[in-house]
């Protein structure tokens, strides 16, 4: 499971919980999840790949399927 950027063991504190980071944050944790999706292929070669995004992580995964919508099989928003 991902961890997104300024989610989970991203944020170093509880006042950075949803910081992503000063410059071009969201492209950065769009293309965190292209990383970890080719991760997962390269890891489970020839299995279907699923997403699941909720609240934020939902936005960013309609980002991230608008340009890469090849890589996935099923997403969950």
């Amino acid at each position: 499971m991902q961890s997104s950027r300024g989610h989970g063991k991203t944020a170093k504190s509880l006042e950075d919980i949803g910081y992503l980071t000063d410059k071009n944050g969201w492209n950065l944790a769009v293309k965190n999840i292209h990383k970890f999706t080719n991760i997962i292929k390269e890891e489970q070669h020839g299995l279907p790949v699923f997403l699941f995004g909720h609240s934020v992580e939902s936005l960013l995964l309609r980002d991230y399927i608008s340009l890469c919508r090849k890589d996935i099989n099923r997403i969950c928003l």
